[in-house]
């Protein structure tokens, strides 16, 4: 029987971040950007119709989108 390794929680946490943060990099898109290409994959996948306030955003100043 093999002894398992047992680690805290912190420390797999740690090591996914800077996994993700080294492999999953994002691209420095602008707001607009990023819902012009939200609304592109929409319409890829056929919900071109009726997309008027199905997608929103969160503004630069507090409580506005």
């Amino acid at each position: 029987m093999t002894d398992a390794i047992i680690r805290e929680k912190a420390e797999y946490h740690a090591r996914t971040t800077d996994q993700m943060e080294r492999h999953l990099a994002v691209p420095p898109w602008t707001l607009r950007q990023k819902m012009a290409l939200s609304c592109r994959i929409l319409a890829a996948e056929g919900h071109e119709s009726a997309l008027a306030g199905q997608i929103t955003a969160r503004g630069d100043q507090p409580g506005t989108y």
